[in-house]
């Protein structure tokens, strides 16, 4: 068990999912992974991590209506989308 007030680096934290730090980074900016930005740095909550572990709150499924787009010849579509050839 962790305290609550414990803060673990990017770094820890993927350590922890098994992840790059800078996938826990884009994670964490997107939303996708609870975290605080103190300037530059970002710190999580070892509690909130745990959370994500044991609900599974990484799941891409949640994320298929993201609302992150991309150009591709000119027009915009969502990045999930599968490429028209």
């Amino acid at each position: 068990m962790t305290s609550q007030l414990q803060m673990l680096t990017a770094k820890e934290v993927a350590g922890i999912l098994r992840i790059l730090p800078q996938q826990a980074l884009r994670w964490a900016r997107s939303g996708r992974l609870p975290g605080v930005q103190f300037g530059r740095r970002w710190r999580f909550r070892a509690a909130e991590i745990e959370n994500v572990c044991q609900k599974g709150l990484l799941d891409p499924g949640n994320y298929i209506n993201s609302s992150k787009t991309r150009r591709v010849g000119g027009g915009v579509r969502s990045w999930r989308e599968a490429p028209t050839t």
